[in-house]
């Protein structure tokens, strides 16, 4: 797209972006703001399954990705997506901890990590950023979250489920994985850990930031 600036000409880069998060609000401000800014918004997905789906059907150029959804948790949604469509841009907007998320994200092939509460604002320069090859994420982990490190993301996904109350089944489907995959990581947490029961495991997730 070019737009005409002060008499000057400036090509505007327009993303196709499909929008992930499980809150509706969220979505439709993000909708808001994308379409401010002379976006296109090709689609809306309330779980990491639904994005599977659409990003199939959709051909975005970018995803905007929550982390804290149902049918299939944004970590998981997020290195299926990169071994589909390795070419996606992929940005984090997320009320969990940055801490403890936001290089596991890195890791995993997004491009920044803004928070879903004040570091909205900041979406329609994050992507110019983008656009010049740069990336956006926030300072490394403080020594409070250090204990996260030796886990996997699988692991760190099932211990936040299993202090929110869930069940195997819910593990499950956070992480598209079958219950004896669940039961594996409930004992690998344990180990690690160094703790006993899920109690305890239930416990020790309680007294660290996770959300």
């Amino acid at each position: 797209m070019t737009q005409y600036v002060g008499g000057h000409i400036s090509h505007k880069h327009i993303e196709r972006v499909l929008v992930v998060d499980a809150d509706p609000r969220v979505r439709t401000l993000l909708n808001q703001m994308l379409m401010r800014d002379n976006h296109v918004v090709v689609g809306e997905a309330n779980s990491g399954a639904e994005a599977i789906r659409l990003a199939e059907t959709t051909s975005p150029s970018l995803i905007l990705l929550d982390l804290d959804m149902p049918r299939m948790e944004g970590l998981t949604a997020m290195r299926k997506l990169r071994q589909h469509y390795p070419w996606l841009s992929i940005l984090v907007i997320s009320m969990l901890n940055p801490e403890v998320y936001a290089m596991r994200c890195a890791r995993l092939g997004a491009k920044g990590f803004l928070n879903k509460g004040e570091g909205v604002a900041l979406l329609p320069e994050i992507l110019r950023q983008m656009r010049r090859g740069l990336m956006s994420f926030p300072c490394q982990a403080s020594e409070g979250v250090i204990s996260f490190s030796n886990l996997s993301d699988r692991e760190l996904i099932a211990l936040r489920c299993f202090v929110r109350g869930g069940d195997v089944d819910t593990v499950a489907a956070a992480l598209s994985v079958n219950r004896r995959v669940v039961t594996l990581l409930r004992r690998r947490l344990l180990a690690k850990l160094g703790l006993s029961t899920d109690e305890e495991l239930i416990s020790f997730g309680r007294g660290l930031t996770l959300g």
